[in-house]
């Protein structure tokens, strides 16, 4: 009967072994697993990181195109501006051509009154 006890008992021993093994794996398997999660944690956390770093960037670049915009805006006026004053000054330069052709005109008259009177003299 002794020997009936040791055999029972050796062998809930390896039973008990057994499940101590099991449990040991997957004691190891679960420190894995948190292993493997607090890695991507901090992947994504250095993501997020990069994230924001690429955001602020970006409002950088944001910026910077809002004041190209608004610089070709001016340069545009600044292109409407001179056209209207160009046409302006060629306004006024047909109107001198205008102006110098009656004067052109009165000098001719005057000339040819100044021509007949001195022939009408003599």
């Amino acid at each position: 009967m002794m020997h009936a006890q040791a055999c029972i008992t050796s062998q809930f021993d390896d039973k008990f072994k057994k499940a101590d093994e099991t449990v040991n794996t997957i004691q190891n398997a679960i420190q894995e697993v948190s292993t493997t999660l607090t890695d991507d944690h901090n992947t994504l956390a250095a993501i997020h990181g990069m994230v924001g770093e690429t955001k602020v960037i970006l409002a950088g670049v944001n910026n910077t195109v809002n004041q190209t915009q608004a610089a070709i805006a001016a340069i545009r006026d600044t292109v409407i501006n001179t056209r209207n004053d160009l046409e302006a000054v060629n306004d006024t330069v047909n109107n001198m051509h205008v102006a110098l052709a009656a004067v052109n005109d009165t000098v001719t008259a005057s000339q040819a009154a100044v021509m007949s009177s001195m022939f009408e003299i003599a």
